[in-house]
């Protein structure tokens, strides 16, 4: 159990320092550009309070998108990420598992890998990426982190050098830790839709 405060410990410290960050600087052209993008590959307008959670999160280090089936976070993932990319920072997307990063492919249109691909996982329980030679990705989406565990969600970010990180789960019940660390160094949207 130690090992798993010691994670949760550290994930929560290395979040907060995150959040310390400058946001990534974003031009109003951006915005238009990426909802509009967003709104067209998915063909229906985001709505006011979803447009209201995408232009919040882009003010935040850490965000944490949360809700229910059909609230409304891929939607919102999406636009995201379009912004962030009509402004060229490097975005990386992964889950836990093959099945789950398809997923994002389908909902945002955006590559997606497993956490242990995007890290260089080798065959002898090694990763290319570590804190020596650290994941350069300004954006970072983390789809389901519910089905991440504690151990390897600090493994996963003592590992990057990301100045953003944005979390999308459906399932509440198991993103109460996540969202306990959300709200003491970002931003937290539950039940985007009602």
């Amino acid at each position: 159990l130690k090992r798993y405060y010691d994670s949760e410990i550290g994930t929560y410290e290395i979040l907060k320092s995150l959040s310390t960050f400058k946001p990534l600087e974003i031009t109003e052209d951006n915005i238009d550009n990426g909802i509009a993008k967003a709104e067209s590959e998915q063909g229906f307008k985001i709505t006011d309070e979803q447009r209201k959670v995408v232009l919040n999160s882009l003010n935040d280090n850490v965000c944490f998108i949360v809700g229910f089936a059909g609230t409304g976070k891929s939607t919102i993932s999406r636009a995201i990420l379009n912004i962030y990319a009509d402004a060229n920072y490097s975005i990386a997307c992964f889950a836990f598992s093959a099945k789950a990063a398809q997923r994002i492919i389908e909902a945002t249109g955006f590559r997606a890998s497993t956490i242990h691909k995007l890290l260089g996982s080798n065959p002898n329980g090694k990763f290319d990426y570590d804190r020596f030679n650290p994941l350069d990705k300004d954006v970072i989406l983390v789809d389901e982190g519910s089905m991440i565990n504690a151990y390897i969600f600090y493994f996963f970010h003592n590992k990057t050098t990301s100045v953003r990180k944005l979390y999308e789960s459906s399932i509440l019940d198991e993103q109460a830790a996540y969202i306990s660390i959300a709200s003491a160094v970002g931003s937290v949207y539950v039940n985007i839709v009602r």
